[in-house]
């Protein structure tokens, strides 16, 4: 026998009195922000509408528990009360103090009345009693309605005087006079100008929420013509399933935390709400009695479920504000609704929400399909159930964490998450879209109850792992093509899903190749105890991710097969090398050592479209570790020169290899120079630094241009003059951030970088701010592309009107044989010098220039 009854707001309001309790939260469907705006401007479309062609409204459920002459309620009451008070007794016997007590059973009341105190509902309840009040004040009937005393708030004392007061007949003759004197004035114009209402009353948000719901709600009857007089408020076809909770036997804690998801109104409330009417209506249209009927009773299981069983789960795990427990619930089942209908990608970027920090309303009209099916099917809410039914099994749940702390654990996600509290904890709430298939892969697999099979389950798991996570998902395609492939390996897996790979049928249709052919060659692999070990192990590298081929082919031997002791050897030392500690090294700022110390081998930048990556040490997102170290690992010439490195850090721990790297940086320093261009990237850590993308462009080893991001369009800086920048640049940060000059540079203040854009810019650094005779002049130096080893170093002054130099200044400058120079009417004074004697040649100028300038002083 179903609990579940469908009654019509009259019937609950005319036999019960409706009481808002204390605990509950304000009424906020009249709340003026954006977001409720929308939602009430649908709700009202449908009341309205619905009314005036007095056609059928379905408002979901309503639950809630009903008090009056209850014997059984008090029964169970009072052996609750019991228990808890021997449990107290127990515990002051302890102490012993004693501890008397006695329950007096209240007398039966004859005369009490019923009183429904809504669980969930109250904000539909409270729309419907404004709208039957706004029908019957414009109906002008003089009829009992007694009714209208029937709904009060008892958790606000404006509000239940606010309702007392226009419920009243009186008020109501006056009310109804006023608003008929007038055409289109508001309802709360008219209320506000009644001498009952008192003006503190705007103060109270529910208050002021009733007011705006009233306004739009007549707005929208005289809109649509809605005539008033002639309808009926006995037989407004507006329904709900009401479900009294005393019948399910629900305790008071379900109640507290109800009402402790939030004050404000949330949009799950309304999803629930709309989508127990979609679904009523499809089941009304249903020609098969049977399914008719067992979708029904089906249905009614799954709502009082949602908000029952389910509800209390989330409640459990759940580890952020209370007030935000609807959020993520709704979030969750979004994401399943998305997991399960794996055709419809244009409803991805509708439904998803990126951030639960700043929701986005979704508007309801989005979970309709193309061919007018509900998204939100109950083929889809059957699979939200199996779910659930899997996750409130402990037994289960507490298995799979189990199989997955090495599978599902770091670098894949953080340290200590488990994969069944996805989209439960704050950490989880907003998954990206790797994490949501790899959970669809999880629940393809337990929701069909094979975690019996814990081998498979786990080879399912780590092989779906890393192909997911190693593959490119960005876009809403992406999304639903992964899901698809994820559909398709499920299908053909059967029950060993490393054999299906391997079958010469299978079509790989998403997967990233490199991985899948990769995932094709460990199998055998994994077969074999010492290289599955070793192989796990790697894939849970902070760096490597599931991504071990390079190190697979260092170990091949010379008949190409795959060498144990190589790979274990080649395994340890990289899986060393590439360690947060060696990677992320800083003293004072980041030592990028592995990169300096393999230029010490040779050129080791793998191109990258048009430009050459440096291979910067962030693991940070997929397109980061294939834009970076991941080249070198795939470019079979260049990852020599890390083979080469792995050789000679033999069997050196940590702290050994990193003063191994220092030293061979050191070493190489000592014996290369400036005519070496590799020289200036070993020397200086801050080239790194500077190539934010870890981008140059090459263009000839006497031009090679830094690049800020990936593109040589924008800003950008050269490399010797760069590094000569950074070598001779102030120590303290202040002076750098003003640009300043050190002493050596005097008379000059200011020292800066001068970058450049496009192809044909030419970057370079300044001397600035060298006053003599009361104008201002500046040395620039720039690199000469493409000729050699040569700087060309201009003298000029700032200003645009053509002058003569003094005589004295002209005399250092011929000193230094500088030639005089006119380019676009511009006079300036060059010479060309080698990298070797610039600093010197600069040195010994800005000598004679700050001797100069103490003379014209003195």
């Amino acid at each position: 026998m179903s609990l579940v009854k469908e009654l019509s707001f009259y019937n609950l309001i005319e036999k019960n009195i409706i009481e808002i309790p204390i605990i509950q939260r304000e009424y906020a469907q009249g709340r003026q922000i954006q977001k409720i705006k929308d939602i009430r401007q649908d709700f009202v479309e449908d009341l309205i509408s619905h009314l005036k062609e007095n056609k059928k409204l379905h408002l979901g459920f309503v639950y809630g528990r009903t008090d009056g002459d209850n014997k059984k309620l008090i029964q169970k009451n009072r052996e609750v009360i019991e228990n808890i008070l021997g449990s107290v007794k127990s515990y002051a016997n302890q102490f012993q103090f004693e501890l008397n007590t006695s329950l007096k059973s209240p007398e039966n009341n004859e005369n009490s009345e019923n009183k429904f105190i809504p669980l969930d509902g109250q904000q539909r309840l409270t729309t419907l009693y404004l709208l039957f009040w706004l029908i019957y004040l414009k109906s002008d009937s003089e009829e009992n309605a007694d009714w209208l005393n029937n709904f009060f708030y008892l958790n606000r004392k404006s509000a239940k005087d606010f309702s007392e007061a226009i419920s009243k007949v009186e008020n109501i003759k006056e009310i109804r006079k006023n608003l008929n004197s007038k055409k289109e004035i508001k309802v709360s114009t008219v209320l506000e100008n009644m001498k009952f209402f008192l003006i503190k009353w705007k103060n109270d948000s529910t208050v002021r929420g009733m007011l705006v719901m009233l306004d739009d709600l007549y707005a929208k009857i005289l809109e649509l013509n809605v005539d008033c007089k002639n309808v009926d408020l006995k037989k407004i076809p507006i329904f709900f399933d009401y479900l009294d909770l005393n019948e399910l036997d629900q305790s008071d804690e379900l109640y507290v935390k109800m009402n402790a998801r939030g004050k404000q109104l949330t949009d799950f409330e309304h999803f629930k709400a709309w989508l127990q009417e979609q679904l009523k209506n499809n089941n009304d249209k249903e020609q098969d009695v049977n399914k008719k009927e067992n979708d029904k009773i089906w249905l009614e299981n799954f709502w009082i479920k949602i908000d029952t069983d389910w509800l209390n789960y989330f409640w459990q795990e759940f580890d952020d504000d209370f007030s935000r427990l609807d959020d993520y619930y709704y979030n969750f089942i979004k994401h399943l609704g998305l997991i399960f209908n794996l055709e419809n990608t244009s409803l991805y970027s509708k439904i998803r929400n990126t951030n639960l920090e700043k929701i986005e309303y979704i508007s309801l009209k989005n979970y309709h399909l193309p061919n007018e099916q509900l998204f939100f099917n109950i083929d889809c809410l059957r699979f939200i159930e199996k779910v659930f039914t899997f996750l409130l099994d402990n037994e289960k749940k507490e298995l799979c964490d189990s199989l997955l702390s090495e599978i599902y654990c770091a670098p894949f996600t953080n340290k200590g998450n488990k994969i069944t509290d996805k989209f439960l904890k704050k950490a989880e709430s907003v998954p990206s879209l790797w994490d949501v298939i790899y959970y669809k892969s999880f629940l393809d697999f337990v929701t069909d109850g094979q975690v019996s099979d814990e081998i498979e389950f786990k080879n399912w798991m780590r092989l779906t792992r890393n192909l997911i996570y190693n593959t490119q998902i960005q876009t809403p395609s992406d999304f639903y093509d992964a899901l698809n492939q994820l559909d398709y390996l499920k299908i053909q897996s059967r029950s060993d899903v490393y054999q299906s790979i391997l079958d010469v049928n299978f079509v790989r249709k998403f997967w990233d190749k490199n991985q899948f052919d990769e995932e094709k060659n460990k199998i055998p692999l994994l077969k074999e105890v010492e290289f599955s070990k070793i192989i796990l192990s790697l894939e849970n590298h902070e760096y490597f991710y599931g991504q071990i081929n390079f190190l697979l082919e260092f170990s091949k031997d010379s008949e190409f097969k795959y060498n144990l002791d190589k790979f274990s050897f080649y395994s340890e030392r990289a899986s060393i090398l590439f360690s947060g500690t060696i990677r992320n090294f800083k003293k004072n700022i980041p030592q990028f050592l592995i990169q300096r110390a393999l230029l010490t081998f040779g050129d080791y930048f793998p191109e990258n479209k048009s430009n050459f990556k440096l291979c910067l040490n962030d693991a940070g997102t997929l397109r980061t570790r294939n834009e970076n170290w991941r080249l070198l690992f795939d470019d079979v010439e260049k990852n020599k020169n890390l083979l080469s490195l792995l050789k000679e850090i033999k069997t050196l721990k940590e702290s050994e290899i990193l003063k191994f790297l220092n030293e061979r940086i050191k070493k190489f320093l000592k014996k290369e120079n400036y005519t070496n261009w590799k020289y200036y990237f070993v020397k200086n850590p801050q080239i790194f630094i500077y190539c934010s993308e870890g981008a140059i462009r090459w263009f000839n080893q006497y031009n090679i241009r830094l690049l800020k991001g990936s593109t040589i369009v924008g800003y950008h800086n050269e490399l010797r003059t760069f590094s000569f920048y950074i070598e001779n640049r102030p120590i303290k940060l202040e002076e750098i951030k003003e640009n300043l000059s050190t002493e050596k540079f005097q008379p000059f203040k200011n020292l800066n970088y001068l970058d450049d854009k496009n192809t044909a810019g030419h970057p370079g650094f300044q001397l600035s701010t060298f006053k003599f005779k009361d104008e201002l002049y500046k040395l620039e130096v720039r690199f000469k592309l493409n000729a050699n080893d040569l700087y060309e170093i201009k003298f000029f002054e700032y200003s645009e009107i053509q002058k003569k130099l003094s005589t004295s200044l002209l005399a250092v400058l011929n000193d230094f044989n500088f030639e005089e120079m006119i380019q676009e009417d511009k006079l300036y004074f060059c010479i060309d010098v080698c990298s070797k004697q610039l600093k010197q040649t600069l040195e010994e100028i800005c000598s004679k220039l700050k001797e100069l300038e103490n003379n014209s002083i003195n």
